[in-house]
């Protein structure tokens, strides 16, 4: 398997190696047994390790077994190496021993058949690629651990990583280790996924960096790296030569040097605007001799030479003065699309290096916000500089999002959803368009629970108060009524209503003052938004009917003043009938006489005060017209006095009063029913007295007005 792998050399180590051979005889798995020791002086305090190499050569295994308490050498010569070549036999197994706090740089590295590692709680430390192309499978990360890489473990057949919980640094959450506070992704066991299994790996959105190595030679064919990620460190991705496509998401910043390099079959990688940095050879296909910069170097110096070749280069550079990787330059596969925004660190760097530079197509918006507003859901999101317009999404109710607007203004950076589902979580997306192309979107989107805002309809001054009036929320399961005089800023809570009534009555209002109302809806998950302006209205009061009766010329009423009222106006209805405004009156003028009115016929009448332009509510009062009987004639007769009178249509009858000339009070003498019957004799009236006479219709309660000063004046003769 052809490999990529950076391994940076530690080149000036103080170790003094001392190594003693021992061979024992064995029986059972092994032939016999070989120990030795290292010494190490690299690190403050040293130590010494002991290894013990047990090997059976029928089966070409061995096992080896460290142990002491120190560090272990940094270097290539390990000394249980010249046994294991004599031998001729694999490594399959490896036991550390508690004591040992280090395993040097490269220690098992190409150890085809290792497969069982047994790591000590003491181990601090684990040198780059100590492990790498072994048969190792999984492994857990002791306690004391502090320092590793993606390198340690760095082969196809490693599938899972475990940490020790009581490991201060890292976590280990699904077989990738993170940070303890899971902000950077250190290492991922390459093996722990076909290729086909990209995509079931999503980066968390709590990782802000990928650390260096951390997904060294892994072979899945995409990635994408979410814009809560700032930073790609150095070769985080490289060696990968089964990627082609790299999906990184706006809000990414930095890529560091060699983060993609050797990802040779990479087809396409889009650069976001919020990228600022990209290092050398970062998005590279390798590195190569810069064989024309070697030759132009020795130009400028004068010194004459042949053609630069491979095998001169060496001796060439040398010349010059300068180190030969110097003339080492990074070399871009061409077939790979590099799409950015122009003028942006993406790209800047295919100027750099001569790719043929793409205008992306739009830049994915990060998504800010979804809340619950007065009209809806509204999302907010960042701007894309790349965009001519966004598409907005909204989740159906099976999960998948459909697209619910187009915004043709690449500026504006919200949208109210006006036909959000009610008591419901909605989730939202966004994505960026222009003529190259529609962005990519968060699949996770942003959400709200919406409850509609209730419709205000009005607010309107009755008797008792003022009515506050809305549209009903189907959802809803109760209202709150919300209050503020003018000049005040913060609602107040008034009162509550249950679903099925729409109104509420503010009792506790002071005539002339002014009133804003408002209404939140609520269901057993959550709350509405309300309305900010409310629905207003100054409180008027009702003027209260003082007076109200049938007279001879009509119908009177007659009302109390109502303070700061600039008119009153009167209404009428008959009884199926609706309101009708029948006089406008000033505020000085607090009774009217209707005389358009008919006999028999029963009226409705209201009075409002008016201030301001502002209708108070009213009080009503219903009364049936009945016109005034009219005495004809009286005669006075050896049996009574007979008096005649006119038919007052719609009466009952008729009610007949009498009083002697001297007194002041009438009395009611009969009743005469039937409204036909339009004359009575008086049977009681005595001889030689003056009489006087009046009469009143009557229906139900209601009475006719009557002539109550005079009467007609009669004298009984008989």
């Amino acid at each position: 398997m052809k490999r990529f792998v950076s391994v940076l050399l530690t080149l000036v180590m103080c170790i003094s190696l001392s190594v003693s051979l021992t061979t024992t005889a064995s029986a059972g798995l092994f032939d016999g047994v070989e120990t030795g020791q290292m010494q190490d002086t690299s690190f403050d305090g040293g130590g010494t390790i002991y290894w013990e190499f047990s090997y059976n050569t029928l089966k070409g295994t061995a096992s080896l077994r460290l142990s002491g308490d120190g560090y272990m050498p940094n270097g290539t010569d390990q000394s249980w190496l010249m046994v294991q070549q004599q031998k001729q036999c694999y490594i399959t197994e490896l036991v550390i021993e508690e004591g040992v706090k280090s395993i040097m740089e490269g220690a098992f590295y190409g150890e085809e058949k290792l497969k069982y590692v047994t790591l000590p709680s003491t181990l601090e430390f684990i040198g780059d690629s100590a492990f790498a192309d072994t048969a190792v499978e999984f492994v857990t990360l002791p306690k004391n651990l502090r320092d590793f890489n993606g390198t340690i473990f760095n082969t196809q057949s490693f599938t899972q990583y475990s940490v020790s919980p009581e490991n201060p640094y890292y976590k280990a959450i699904d077989g990738v280790v993170y940070s303890k506070d899971l902000t950077r992704l250190v290492a991922y066991p390459i093996g722990r996924f076909s290729d086909g299994g990209a995509n079931n790996f999503k980066i968390p959105e709590t990782v802000t960096e990928i650390s260096s190595y951390a997904f060294l030679n892994c072979q899945h064919s995409s990635f994408k790296i979410p814009g809560t990620v700032k930073d790609i460190q150095y070769q985080a991705f490289a060696g990968n030569t089964n990627l082609s496509s790299i999906d990184i998401e706006n809000g990414v910043e930095k890529i560091y040097d060699n983060a993609f390099l050797a990802c040779n079959n990479l087809s396409s990688i889009h650069l976001p605007t919020s990228v600022n940095y990209i290092g050398y050879c970062a998005i590279g296909f390798g590195y190569a001799f810069d064989f024309e910069g070697l030759s132009f170097m020795l130009d400028q110096k004068g010194i004459e030479h042949e053609k630069v070749t491979e095998e001169n280069a060496v001796y060439y550079a040398s010349l010059t003065g300068f180190s030969l990787d110097c003339f080492i330059i990074c070399v871009v596969n061409e077939n790979t699309k590099i799409y950015a925004p122009t003028n942006s660190a993406g790209h800047n760097y295919c100027k750099m290096f001569g790719v043929e530079y793409r205008s992306s197509q739009a830049i994915t918006p990060k998504l800010i916000s979804a809340k619950q507003a007065q009209t809806g859901v509204k999302i907010k999101w960042t701007y894309s500089s790349d965009a001519d317009g966004y598409y907005i999404y909204r989740k159906n109710k099976s999960g998948d999002y459909e697209k619910i607007a187009t915004i043709s203004d690449k500026n504006k950076t919200d949208y109210t959803d006006q036909k959000a589902y009610p008591s419901y979580k909605n989730t939202y997306t966004v994505k960026a368009y222009n003529t190259n192309g529609v962005s990519r979107y968060f699949t996770k989107g942003v959400s709200a629970y919406y409850i509609p805002t209730p419709k205000l309809e009005s607010a309107k001054n009755t008797v008792s108060g003022i009515k506050v009036s809305w549209k009903k929320v189907s959802t809803a399961t109760n209202y709150n009524i919300y209050r503020k005089q003018e000049g005040e800023t913060y609602w107040e809570h008034i009162g509550s209503t249950k679903k099925s009534r729409l109104y509420f009555v503010d009792k506790d209002v002071v005539n002339s003052e002014k009133y804003q109302y408002t209404v939140r809806a609520y269901d057993s998950n959550s709350v509405s938004e309300y309305n900010t302006d409310g629905v207003g209205a100054k409180r008027v009061d009702a003027p209260k009917i003082s007076s109200f009766k049938n007279i001879t010329g009509g119908v009177y009423l007659k009302w109390e003043k109502v303070s700061g009222a600039s008119s009153y106006r009167v209404y009428r209805k008959t009884e199926n009938g609706s309101w009708k405004l029948i006089k406008k009156l000033n505020n000085k003028t607090f009774k009217y006489t209707d005389s358009d009115v008919k006999s028999g016929v029963k009226y409705s009448y209201a009075v409002k005060a008016v201030s301001s332009g502002t209708l108070s509510g009213y009080y009503t009062k219903t009364i049936e017209y009945l016109k005034k009987p009219v005495i004809s004639s009286a005669k006075s007769t050896k049996s009574g006095i007979t008096i005649n009178y006119s038919k007052t249509v719609g009466a009952d009858g008729y009610r007949i009063y009498r009083r002697l000339r001297g007194e002041d009070e009438w009395t009611r003498i009969a009743t005469v029913k039937g409204a036909s019957n339009r004359s009575y004799k008086d049977t009681t009236a005595k001889k030689g007295k003056t009489y006087y006479y009046t009469v009143r219709a009557y229906s139900g309660s209601y009475k006719s007005a009557y002539d109550s000063k005079l009467g007609y004046k009669i004298k009984d003769k008989y």
